[in-house]
């Protein structure tokens, strides 16, 4: 059995060493980020609080270097800031701090990183419109920054500008925060939710004002993944089913309609489905067969359809595919297809799509110059290597088409070698039903192609 010294040594030497242009990318309200294949950020699009991280409040149509941070394996983009967390689960955050949303003890901007105060062991970061949330190890959620709808859960409506563990909360493995609410996805598969409601987002049935105090969706269950969008939420199933409830004024919950709805409501269109993401006035979801679809606000291209006509029911995203990670912005989007190119489409008056002028876009397009490849690893060595995608994920990976066969076995380890999941190649890695966190994958039985995973 490996040490966890031995296992941890093996993590950082196998970390991001891949041509892919972006391993995990995150779509704000203007501005975008990604990590590349050396565990930097990359930002792009408007800086006016520093949001991009290079030290200027300039705003850039490429992307531009983040040279302060290292070793990052998730990123997360507010409103005018942004958050990331390093492999060592340390968070730090950046942008616009009027209201505590950085978490670094007072309400003073800063166009670089810093350490979020008193944070650890922390497996998952979401940015809300000005709140910020934070799940750790132990299955505590910590949050800060805006509560004027209660969306911090801190059973009061008070700003704080350092992390505050939500009391009630314990045993939760996802968490996503919304515009003004937030939600988090329990053990067990159940949902709770707290903060703005005047469109019905927290789906409890009702459509009051707000609440500090976390509350449970009753009689929903048996979900994967939760994903908090402007005023709507979305739920993935375990089965492949998706529910969306609340603000749907441009179709973003993808039922055929354009109503508000305060309980949880079936997107009877929707099947096999393994992943959602949802933002602004739109939202997404990715097939088991990698295929894309987009429904909601269109106004500025943000669909990727090739036309700026909104959609109340889910729409084929035609050009890209396979595809195998998608993220949502307030008006622009997101995604990686499973050979590592990365796009990204919509409104671009800020320089968000980072293609080096600022008109809007309806297709995917590619930024320019998003990520070099690693210069201390030979090309054809580069080449052999075993990718999975995308990562850090909720729990669904896909491994790049070169590995995948019946004979070949895949072994997946936590950080104290005990062994977690095994399974064919040529099948989709499911581990959604373990605790949030990193773990090992390696290829059987010669152990070759050592990857780090982070479920979120």
């Amino acid at each position: 059995m490996p040490t966890l010294k031995k296992v941890i040594f093996c993590f950082s030497f196998c970390l991001f060493v891949s041509e892919i242009q972006a391993q995990v990318f995150a779509a704000g309200e203007g501005h975008s980020l990604s990590i590349c294949n050396d565990a930097r950020i990359k930002a792009w699009g408007r800086n006016n609080r520093g949001q991009l991280g290079n030290g200027t409040t300039t705003d850039s149509n490429l992307p531009v270097q983040q040279s302060i941070l290292t070793n990052v394996i998730a990123v997360s983009a507010g409103s005018e800031y942004s958050l990331a967390l390093k492999g060592n689960g340390t968070v730090w955050a950046w942008g616009d701090n009027s209201r505590g949303q950085l978490g670094i003890g007072n309400n003073s901007d800063s166009p670089i990183p810093v350490l979020v105060n008193g944070l650890n062991n922390v497996v998952a970061i979401s940015c809300g419109g000005f709140h910020s949330m934070a799940l750790k190890s132990d299955g505590t959620v910590w949050t800060w920054g805006w509560n004027l709808f209660g969306q911090l859960g801190h059973s009061n409506y008070i700003d704080v500008n350092s992390p505050v563990q939500v009391p009630s909360l314990i045993g939760i493995v996802g968490i996503s925060a919304g515009w003004n609410h937030s939600l988090v996805l329990k053990s067990m598969g159940a949902v709770m939710a707290f903060g703005d409601n005047g469109n019905g987002q927290l789906g409890i049935g009702n459509s009051i004002s707000n609440t500090c105090l976390p509350s449970t969706i009753v009689g929903f269950g048996n979900v994967a993944a939760v994903e908090a969008g402007g005023y709507h939420s979305l739920a993935l199933k375990n089965n492949g089913s998706v529910y969306a409830w609340g603000a749907n004024s441009f179709g973003q919950l993808g039922n055929g309609t354009n109503s508000d709805a305060n309980s949880p409501v079936n997107l009877d269109l929707l099947v096999g489905i393994i992943a959602v993401s949802g933002a602004g006035l739109h939202s997404f979801a990715i097939k088991s067969d990698s295929t894309l679809l987009a429904w909601g606000a269109n106004l500025n291209g943000e669909l990727g359809i090739g036309t700026n006509i909104s959609s109340n029911v889910p729409l084929l995203v035609s050009t890209i595919s396979p595809v195998v990670s998608v993220s949502a912005g307030f008006s622009h989007s997101q995604a990686m297809d499973a050979n590592g190119n990365f796009f990204n489409w919509g409104t671009n008056s800020l320089g968000q799509l980072g293609i080096g002028q600022n008109i809007d876009s309806n297709i995917p397009v590619t930024p320019i110059n998003l990520c070099e490849l690693s210069n201390f690893i030979g090309e054809s060595e580069l080449e052999s290597r075993l990718k999975i995608f995308p990562n850090p994920s909720s729990g669904i990976f896909f491994i790049d088409e070169r590995f995948r066969n019946e004979s070949t076995i895949v072994s997946i380890f936590d950080l104290y070698g005990t062994l977690v999941y095994e399974g064919s190649t040529d099948k989709l890695i499911d581990i959604s039903h373990l605790v949030a966190g990193v773990y090992l994958c390696q290829l059987m039985p010669s152990r070759l192609h050592t990857v780090k995973l982070v479920k979120y």
